[in-house]
């Protein structure tokens, strides 16, 4: 399962390009009907430029993404499992902790074993007070998980990068401000106060 942060990545690849078709449909179209001009030239090669550039992205990022496989080994042979799996497990297990705001997981996997050699964790916390209590649980807690998933494999360490996640205070919503009370006039006319009057009355 691939993690959110990867999907929302192929889809700006997939965004750019549709930019650079655009602008290649509007440097052809106004080169086919009024002849050459500089800007439309300018948008026919930046469009050729980006498509080709996030295609290339495109292929690498599948490419990494797709043979990046951990392989585990048991009883009756090995099993090939994708590391966006475990690390999606990882991730899910730590976003547990309720001082995690967000996590992200990624494992360095050996190229010639297939086995990972460490993780590389960014997360975003709620509360820096006691960060270094927050470091500690979230290295016990994600190599537990690991073991859970990958039994009997070597562990691995988890190198840490903690980030404050800030929220800005909430902007009070208008049905919350309480309304200004209304005075009543004053009944009795005698205790009001008056400005004077003039003339003043013999």
């Amino acid at each position: 399962m691939a993690s959110p942060l990867r999907g929302t990545r192929y889809i700006e690849y997939l965004l750019v390009i549709a930019a650079g078709f655009l602008l290649w449909a509007i440097g052809i179209r106004h080169i086919d009907s009024e002849g050459h001009d500089a800007l439309e030239i300018v948008c026919l090669i930046a469009g050729v430029v980006l498509i080709f550039w996030q295609l290339l992205k495109f292929s690498k990022t599948w490419r990494r993404d797709v043979s990046k496989f951990v392989v585990l080994k048991s009883e009756t042979g090995s099993v090939r499992v994708h590391a966006s799996a475990v690390e999606e497990a990882l991730r899910r297990t730590a976003k547990s902790l309720p001082e995690v705001h967000d996590i992200r997981v990624k494992l360095v996997v050996d190229k010639q074993t297939s086995v990972p050699s460490a993780g590389q964790v960014d997360a975003r916390i709620k509360d820096i007070t006691n960060i270094v209590a927050v470091h500690d649980a979230l290295s016990r807690v994600l190599s537990e998980r690991y073991q859970q998933i990958i039994p009997g494999a070597p562990p691995i360490e988890f190198h840490l990068t903690i980030k404050h996640h800030f929220r800005p205070p909430s902007k009070p919503k208008k049905g919350d401000k309480k309304k200004r009370k209304i005075v009543p006039p004053e009944e009795d006319e005698t205790k009001a106060i008056r400005a004077p009057q003039y003339p003043v009355p013999e």
